[in-house]
């Protein structure tokens, strides 16, 4: 495939700031993919979407998105955000992500999931939808 892969250790900072985050720099150096990852501040479309794929939301450094620019696809997010009807808020939203997957400028290459254990004596456990974890500051022991 023609594809040299050459390994550099940085800072997380320095990452996000001076390479991967970096348009200018992941183009003078004509690097075409790149792996980040990035978590949503809570479990919605908008949260998350806009940040990895809103070509308004790419800076000189420090982007979060370096790689989507269709206008189409900023439309369909500013549709959905203006939507006060909820499915068809999440039609949009569903629309949206199928144009990023028809155009592959992201490549999804695993999903964490997490094995939750805990002991008999455990109650009021709860798993948070946002962090996919157990809510500490309430689980207590019996």
């Amino acid at each position: 495939m023609g594809i040299e892969l050459t390994l550099r250790a940085a800072r997380v900072q320095d990452f996000h700031q001076r390479y991967g985050g970096n348009p200018a720099y992941l183009k003078q150096n004509r690097i075409g993919l790149i792996a980040k990852t990035w978590g949503p501040d809570w479990p919605d479309p908008d949260a998350f979407l806009t940040l990895i794929a809103d070509s308004r939301e790419i800076t000189e450094e420090s982007s979060i998105n370096v790689s989507v620019r269709v206008k189409a696809i900023d439309e369909l997010m500013d549709q959905a955000r203006t939507e006060p009807d909820a499915p068809k808020r999440a039609a949009l939203w569903t629309q949206v992500e199928r144009r990023l997957a028809e155009e592959a400028v992201l490549v999804p290459l695993s999903w964490q999931t997490r094995l939750l254990l805990r002991g008999a004596h455990a109650t009021n456990v709860h798993v948070s939808p946002v962090y996919g974890d157990y809510d500490l500051l309430t689980m207590g022991v019996s």
